[in-house]
């Protein structure tokens, strides 16, 4: 006789709407083998579990926050085939969980990992599901989410020359607007007074005259034909420059 296999699950609800489920099976002679508890917090019922998390120093790659289940059941459907897990930051490490710095904590937030640096960078820049996250580190006081292209190598990065397809692809758009992030930042700090540089009205996604004015710096200052291009040698040469300025102690 084929073994029988019967799974009673028994959810009990817990507090403002935490459970834990416990599955009991039974052989196949009909006697009870010892439960199995499998805890599964999900105060706010979105169907992901709740876990917060330590500062570790590792990363995570956050999809969404908000103060509402509602802001964060949108970014569960918008990522739908992620291992999504999501945390309450008064119960979590004190990290940087938004974009902007100026943005107020959000009481949760909804992440995938911890995990590599390189592998968080490489979805945000490249996954469009990605596009509007922020890869952050677990450390207590940390106001700086992570710059990606400091987390990549430059051969990673694409190609772009004005005018061509690759400047205003929407999937490069991420790449782009971390390449303006990094020379908004290195002319702010290192090159205030140059008539050539860029501000925050330059930041737009796509590799524009501006931008490519910019890089032509970049080219020059390495003897190289002030064409606009930006390659692997340009790439490298923009994160020289801008990496050490991001501290992200």
């Amino acid at each position: 006789m084929r073994a029988r296999l019967v799974a009673l699950v028994v959810a009990a609800v817990l507090g403002a709407g935490g459970g834990v489920t416990t599955a009991l099976l039974d052989d196949e002679d009909g006697g009870a083998r010892d439960p199995r508890p499998a805890p599964v917090a999900d105060p706010l019922g979105i169907n992901l579990p709740l876990v917060n998390l330590e500062c570790t120093g590792e990363a995570v790659l956050v999809v969404g926050f908000g103060d509402r289940p509602a802001a964060l059941r949108t970014e569960v459907v918008n990522t739908p085939d992620e291992d999504l897990r999501y945390l309450d930051t008064q119960r979590s490490c004190d990290a940087r969980w938004t974009p902007a710095r100026s943005t107020a904590a959000p009481r949760w937030v909804v992440y995938t990992g911890p995990g590599d640096r390189t592998d968080l960078c490489l979805a945000r820049l490249t996954e469009r599901a990605h596009q509007r996250d922020n890869v952050t580190f677990l450390r207590a006081g940390s106001d700086q989410r992570a710059m990606c292209l400091c987390e990549v190598a430059a051969d990673a990065a694409p190609p772009l020359e004005i005018g061509t397809p690759a400047a205003s692809d929407p999937g490069n758009r991420i790449w782009i607007g971390e390449l303006q992030d990094m020379l908004i930042t290195i002319d702010a700090e290192l090159r205030a007074d140059e008539a050539v540089r860029l501000t925050e009205a330059n930041r737009t996604g796509v590799y524009d005259r501006p931008t490519a004015d910019r890089v032509n710096v970049v080219r020059a200052n390495a003897k190289l034909p002030e064409n606009g291009v930006l390659d692997k040698q340009v790439w490298s040469r923009v994160t020289s420059a801008g990496c050490p300025l991001y501290d992200y102690s």
